[in-house]
Protein backbone atom coordinates (compact mmCIF):
# COMPACT_ATOMS: atom_id res chain seq x y z
CA UNK A 1 0.00 0.00 0.00
CA UNK A 2 2.91 2.91 0.63
CA UNK A 3 4.06 2.51 -2.90
CA UNK A 4 0.22 3.04 -4.12
CA UNK A 5 -0.51 6.67 -3.82
CA UNK A 6 -4.12 5.97 -4.78
CA UNK A 7 -4.97 2.83 -2.69
CA UNK A 8 -3.87 5.23 0.45
CA UNK A 9 -5.84 7.89 -0.28
CA UNK A 10 -8.82 5.69 -0.89
CA UNK A 11 -8.28 3.52 2.55
CA UNK A 12 -7.64 7.31 4.26
CA UNK A 13 -10.94 8.57 2.95
CA UNK A 14 -12.84 5.75 3.44
CA UNK A 15 -11.07 5.98 7.15
CA UNK A 16 -12.38 8.88 7.40
CA UNK A 17 -16.16 8.58 6.12
CA UNK A 18 -16.30 5.97 8.91
CA UNK A 19 -15.04 8.32 11.54
CA UNK A 20 -12.37 6.14 12.41
CA UNK A 21 -9.66 8.67 11.84
CA UNK A 22 -9.23 12.36 11.72
CA UNK A 23 -9.01 14.82 9.43
CA UNK A 24 -5.24 15.35 10.18
CA UNK A 25 -4.21 11.64 9.96
CA UNK A 26 -6.38 10.62 7.47
CA UNK A 27 -4.08 13.15 5.30
CA UNK A 28 -0.88 11.11 6.75
CA UNK A 29 -1.96 7.61 5.73
CA UNK A 30 -2.56 9.61 2.27
CA UNK A 31 0.56 11.30 2.62
CA UNK A 32 -0.84 14.59 1.18
CA UNK A 33 -0.91 17.44 2.79
CA UNK A 34 -4.40 19.06 4.86
CA UNK A 35 -5.26 21.11 1.93
CA UNK A 36 -5.14 18.54 -0.68
CA UNK A 37 -6.62 15.99 1.85
CA UNK A 38 -9.47 18.17 2.04
CA UNK A 39 -10.04 18.42 -1.74
CA UNK A 40 -9.86 14.50 -2.07
CA UNK A 41 -12.79 14.34 0.42
CA UNK A 42 -14.88 17.22 -1.18
CA UNK A 43 -14.19 15.28 -4.68
CA UNK A 44 -15.51 12.63 -3.10
CA UNK A 45 -18.43 13.96 -1.48
CA UNK A 46 -17.04 13.10 2.31
CA UNK A 47 -18.03 15.89 4.48
CA UNK A 48 -16.00 17.47 6.26
CA UNK A 49 -16.27 17.70 9.95
CA UNK A 50 -15.56 20.37 12.28
CA UNK A 51 -14.16 19.84 15.87
CA UNK A 52 -14.42 22.90 17.62
CA UNK A 53 -14.90 23.23 21.42
CA UNK A 54 -18.51 23.93 22.28
CA UNK A 55 -17.58 27.18 24.09
CA UNK A 56 -15.98 28.28 20.48
CA UNK A 57 -19.00 27.72 18.76
CA UNK A 58 -21.32 29.29 20.89
CA UNK A 59 -18.44 32.51 21.16
CA UNK A 60 -18.64 32.79 17.00
CA UNK A 61 -22.27 32.12 17.27
CA UNK A 62 -22.91 35.15 19.86
CA UNK A 63 -20.08 37.31 17.12
CA UNK A 64 -22.40 36.71 14.10
CA UNK A 65 -25.49 37.28 16.48
CA UNK A 66 -24.02 40.64 16.83
CA UNK A 67 -23.11 41.53 13.20
CA UNK A 68 -26.38 40.78 12.28
CA UNK A 69 -28.35 42.92 15.27
CA UNK A 70 -30.03 39.71 16.50
CA UNK A 71 -29.90 38.13 19.89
Amino acid sequence: MAANPHLRTSAAVELYRAGKVTLSRGAEIAGLDLEASKERLAERNVPILVEEPPEDVRAGAETIRGLWGTR
